[in-house]
């Protein structure tokens, strides 16, 4: 347990903790708090006045540290554990989201009779994740050597530890309006399901338990009708191989019909209670994965100017040469999927066009910056989706560039 001793308040008058206030109730949407815990291997005996937080042109203040430590030259900003936001150690800045996101915050450690012995550093708070509690241990620099008893040194060691800070930094700020609103939208559903839920378990709990007969009963007519089942399968096989181009749209919209209600019952299972806690437990650490990422929280929170779905696309396809290739692939197999209607198929060729214009923009669009007019208009025009556009933008960042330089011609 680390030694310290309490500090008398002979500096407590030096600088009193402030605070910025908003100008603005409706601008002030973003807000960073920062609280101190302690400051290690400071070169002066001396304790310091306060740490200060600037961010652009606002600044704030913390109180004097209130202990020592008794063996190593440090001081602690707060008693106890310093988690009560009330404490003199924490301090606030309010600005709004966009503004605060890309500044960089300058912490001083200062000694109000020295100004020239005043220690600082930089943080850029677009490294923070919003509404995250990040702690950190950022090193002090800035000082130059001074002589007298003040000054720590130790003749033993020249390589003494460099002064650090301790301190917690968390980003607040709104979501977009978007965001917000689908969250309000999706707390409305799952509570209106909830209480649909909690009902019917009330209802089935006073309906009259009946006795089900034993399921061995089930299997006598089960297996006459299984029977039939298989040994008509075949012929049902050969019925659908002969008519497959008459049976393929009846084919096609028993599937649409078949997942839109898998789909639907899926949605209406992961609404309910156990259903959310099995999907959040699953997709958790993939949703903390893509929300922590610099695009997500452009998308997420009002950082600034909004991701294009360019950006986004960057970020999730491969960048490997053979993981562009898959995706290549699949990209124009999705496109040619329209010549299995025909007719009724460019009508998805429609909704697929600008989908595919998007991922190729994200994978060749620095080696073929035409590419996109190609793939957009073979995927709109009749007849032309046999042109494998994204393959195709492939074999000229890859493929293209090794047979030139085989032939001599690069």
């Amino acid at each position: 347990m680390s030694a310290v001793v309490p500090l008398n308040n002979r500096n407590s008058q030096l600088q009193p903790v402030t605070r910025s206030e908003p100008q603005n109730a409706f601008a002030a949407r973003g807000c960073l708090r920062a609280a101190v815990l302690s400051a290690y291997d400071l070169p002066l005996r001396d304790p310091p006045s306060h740490v200060s937080i600037s961010v652009g042109n606002t600044v704030v203040c913390t109180g004097p540290p209130v202990q020592r430590h008794k063996d190593r030259n440090a001081f602690k900003f707060a008693a106890g554990s310093g988690v009560s936001e009330h404490s003199g150690n924490h301090v606030s800045i309010t600005l709004p989201l966009a503004e605060l996101y890309e500044q960089t915050a300058v912490i001083q450690l200062v000694y109000s009779n020295q100004p020239s012995q005043t220690l600082t550093t930089t943080y850029e708070l677009k490294q923070l994740k919003i509404h995250e509690k990040t702690w950190l241990i950022l090193p002090l620099s800035g000082a130059p050597e001074t002589s007298g008893e003040s000054h720590v040194k130790d003749d033993d060691d020249d390589d003494t530890a460099p002064p650090t800070i301790r301190l917690q930094l968390v980003l607040e700020g709104p979501y977009r309006t978007e965001i917000a609103a689908l969250l309000q939208v999706s707390n409305a559903w799952f509570g209106l399901v909830d209480a649909i839920e909690d009902n019917i378990k009330e209802l089935l709990a006073k309906c009259p338990k009946v006795s089900l007969p034993d399921s061995k009963y089930f299997l006598i007519p089960a297996a006459p009708i299984l029977s039939l089942l298989v040994v008509s399968l075949p012929i049902l096989l050969g019925v659908l191989l002969v008519g497959l181009p008459m049976f393929l749209p009846l084919l096609v919209v028993v599937g649409t019909v078949l997942l839109c209600v898998a789909v639907i019952a899926s949605g209406l299972y992961c609404s309910t209670s156990s259903g959310r806690s099995q999907v959040q437990a699953l997709f958790h650490p993939v949703v903390q994965a893509i929300i922590f990422t610099s695009w997500g929280q452009r998308l997420i929170y009002v950082t600034g100017p909004r991701p294009t779905p360019v950006n986004v696309a960057v970020a999730i396809l491969p960048e490997h040469i053979w993981g562009k290739l898959i995706v290549s692939l699949i990209i124009d197999a999705c496109g040619s999927a329209s010549y299995l209607l025909p007719l009724v198929g460019e009508g998805f060729d429609i909704a697929w066009a600008p989908i595919q214009t998007i991922l190729i923009m994200a994978m060749y669009d620095a080696t073929s910056p035409n590419l996109k007019y190609l793939s957009f208009f073979e995927e709109i025009l009749p007849l032309t989706d046999i042109i494998p556009s994204a393959t195709l933008g492939w074999l000229i960042e890859y493929a293209y560039p090794s047979i030139a330089q085989g032939m001599g011609l690069q």
